[in-house]
């Protein structure tokens, strides 16, 4: 059964109605905060930002072929012919309108007659994809919904929706998380957020829809310059202001390595943190705001074999947008969630335990409790000689505290599944087997080793007896596979899901014997257990193959 659209009554449903307003405070914020540093400091005057801009898109669009880049190339022409003999009141002029332009084009549309629809045609037009296109199969669809677990205080989410405004921060793997994780949170009856996303994802034939109507503001990871990315910024914190939901990824980008984020863009996971600075400045009737980090935990990963590909690029040759993987054919989507589905393979969703923006654990009520489990008033931490004041390097100190909080339930909350057992357990013994090679060497001259099937069940049992130690211990989670399956289980399962990826499998066996056919990709799952000291562990353990 459909769970009933969250909170009808939550801030998205009115955004079409504010939408104009948000657009010109941006505008209004951006433009005024531009001019006053422009007169506090010459370095950044309004024709530095204005000739960076420009330089930057006109490079960005020379190339471009969409019909609609010839208008803005004009456009950005235009400002680098006359910025240079222009007044500083012009100047000031074609800034305001060099940000309008920006912020007409990141802020989205919400349709609450479509919210409803899309939530019902997401399963629906997959189970139509796995039925292959005769029409939507119930059973499908009912798997679809087994097979994706959520997990978290989710009661204590959707009391805190209640009382104050939530900004949801997840890892970040593949292009599906989006979708997946606003599904979770639609099916969790939690009230729907405002996120960002990669441009070219309005165009997707998959996800175009869904960006396009469901409150997603575009990201333009091509434009690398300040005036650009303080637009970003700004919209983002006025909406938390507003208090609207939001979510966004704070690395930025996907795990190109798989690994865990452990590095997070502040610039924008600080708008949280100044959206409510701002508020009690400026002493507004303000919501409180509170951080939830959200681990996205799959067993296999669409776009695996290009991001480790990209990740062990030689020369750096690393692309900051790929465009080129396999999200980008439709069709490949369909057989590799059909496939997984086909296996049994399960996806988590895990909402960690809520903070605010500081980093202090929440109660039910949305009250900030200190490290003893007492109740704090946040706006003290923002205090000057007894009243709240602005404070720049104090509230950036504050920021890099609340990423910290951030990583580490990312760790806590990540849930591992038997594929990354194996295949760290693999990817080890690899290792120890060529102690002169450097990593990149390992992986290139080692394709087509072999190694006795009874060698990869003893080194996963070893793997998999330290990895439910940690799990007691807190260090990260287990699925219930990984927590009670034998390790030739476990193996069994690895190879059935590395089958699902390429047209040649990663890893295949041969009588009782296992070849090690791509073992990049044995890397890249591997890499979801990396930075939890287990190398070093798990070649002391006792009972290893040598």
């Amino acid at each position: 059964m459909t769970p009933p659209v969250a909170g009808a009554d939550s801030p998205l449903f009115r955004f079409n109605r504010d939408r104009g307003e948000i657009i010109d405070e941006v505008v209004e914020r951006v433009t005024r905060e531009a001019l006053e540093r422009a007169w506090r400091a010459s370095a950044e005057g309004l024709d530095y930002l204005l000739n960076e801009a420009a330089y930057i898109e006109i490079a960005r669009l020379e190339h471009d072929t969409d019909p609609a880049a010839a208008e803005q190339l004009r456009f950005w022409h235009e400002v680098a012919r006359t910025m240079g003999r222009a007044s500083e009141e012009e100047n000031a002029e074609r800034l305001r309108r060099v940000v309008a332009r920006f912020a007409a084009e990141t802020v989205g549309h919400f349709r609450p007659t479509v919210f409803k629809f899309a939530t019902q045609l997401l399963p629906t037009g997959l189970s139509y994809a796995l039925s292959k296109g005769v029409k939507p199969d119930p059973a499908s669809l009912a798997a679809l919904r087994d097979r994706l677990i959520i997990e978290g205080e989710v009661g204590k989410l959707r009391r805190l929706a209640e009382v104050g405004t939530i900004v949801f921060v997840p890892t970040h793997s593949s292009h599906l998380d989006s979708i997946l994780v606003t599904w979770a949170i639609h099916e969790a009856r939690l009230p729907p957020p405002v996120y960002g996303a990669e441009t070219h994802l309005f165009t997707h034939p998959l996800m175009s829809f869904f960006m396009a109507n469901l409150g997603a503001y575009r990201v333009n990871r091509e434009r690398q310059h300040r005036l650009y990315r303080r637009v970003l910024k700004a919209y983002s914190q006025v909406l938390i202001e507003r208090g609207y939901h939001g979510m966004f990824f704070p690395a930025g980008q996907r795990s190109r390595s798989n690994a865990v984020e452990s590095s997070l863009k502040l610039g924008l996971l600080s708008t949280a943190l100044e959206a409510y600075i701002e508020n009690v400045l400026r002493k507004r009737d303000h919501r409180p705001v509170f951080v939830v980090p959200v681990t996205i935990n799959y067993n296999l990963v669409l776009e695996a074999p290009t991001l480790i590909s990209d990740h062990l690029a030689e020369d750096g040759h690393h692309r900051a947008i790929i465009r080129d993987d396999e999200f980008s054919d439709i069709r490949r989507v369909a057989r590799f969630v059909r496939a997984t589905l086909d296996l049994g393979l399960n996806t988590t969703v895990r909402f960690a335990t809520p903070m605010d923006v500081f980093g202090n654990a929440v109660d039910q009520d949305g009250e900030s409790l200190d490290n003893q489990g007492r109740r704090v008033d946040p706006e003290r931490y923002l205090w000057i000689n007894g009243v709240p004041a602005e404070d720049p390097e104090r509230d950036r100190a504050y920021t890099r505290l609340l990423a910290g909080r951030v990583v580490d339930a990312f760790r806590r909350n990540t849930v591992i599944n038997p594929l990354h057992i194996v295949c760290f357990a693999l990817i080890e013994h690899l290792r120890r087997s060529h102690p002169s090679w450097d990593l990149p060497r390992t992986l290139r001259f080692a394709k087509g080793d072999s190694l006795a099937e009874a060698v990869a069940v003893g080194e996963t049992e070893r793997l998999a007896r330290l990895a439910r130690r940690d799990a007691q211990e807190g260090e990260y989670r287990l699925s219930r596979a990984a927590k009670t399956d034998s390790a030739a289980e476990m193996l069994d399962q690895a190879i059935a899901a590395l089958a699902v990826l390429t047209d040649e499998p990663a890893l295949v066996r041969s009588g009782r014997t296992l070849r090690l056919q791509d073992p990049r990709i044995l890397y890249y799952y591997a890499n979801r257990l990396r930075g939890f000291d287990l190398e070093r562990r798990l070649g002391a353990a006792p009972g290893g193959y040598r």
